[in-house]
This record gives structure tokens, sequence and C-alpha cells, in this order.
């Protein structure tokens, strides 16, 4: 709801803005953005993300 901020600061409210994705996902957007990740991606392709650790599956 990007309206809410406009409306508490219109009524003299504090208002702050709550993310409910994980951080690791706003870590993708940003590598998308900047082209180093493209989408759509194949299954099972291995992504690395600068700042991520990499997951391993066993077997």
């Amino acid at each position: 709801m990007p309206w809410a901020l406009d409306v508490a600061k219109r009524t003299g409210l504090v208002g702050a803005a709550f993310f409910t994705q994980a951080c690791t996902v706003c870590a993708v957007y940003y590598q998308m953005y900047h082209g180093k990740v493209r989408a759509p991606l194949v299954v099972d392709q291995t992504v690395e993300i600068e700042g991520v650790p990499q997951l391993f599956k066993n077997g």
C-alpha cells in the first residue's frame, strides 16, 4: 500500500515502511535490475548472488 505513508504524512502521523519479503529477495531484484541475473531462470540453474551464502543439495 504505497499510499499509506502519504496519508500518514498528511494527517501528521508517524509512518514506517514494512517489507514482508526476505532481504535475499531484494538482493536478487537488485542483481536482475543491473543485468547480472536474467529471468526466466532454467530449472536446476544455479545462480550466485554476491553476499548470499550458496546452499548445496545433498545427493
